[in-house]
């Protein structure tokens, strides 16, 4: 009696696991599809800004982001 419980408890926790295992190679997909599409996303906009629009606003983002940084610094 006691065996048949844990080979049924055995049964149901490698179905939760199989369940489990499932879900994050469908989680693990989603977030490969969604990089893809930033990627283009940035590509695109890249493209419709032009060269020398792109590198200031990449600057300036990288000025921003050490601002944020440093006050964040200055808070602990």
């Amino acid at each position: 009696m006691k065996e048949s419980k844990l080979i049924g408890k055995l049964n149901e926790t490698d179905k939760k696991i199989n369940a489990i295992s499932r879900v994050l190679q469908r989680l693990i997909q989603d977030v490969s599809k969604l990089e893809t599409l930033a990627n283009g996303t940035l590509s695109s906009l890249q493209m419709f800004m032009g060269e020398d629009e792109w590198n200031k606003l990449v600057e300036k983002m990288k000025k921003l982001q050490e601002k944020n940084k440093e006050k964040k610094l200055e808070t602990k």
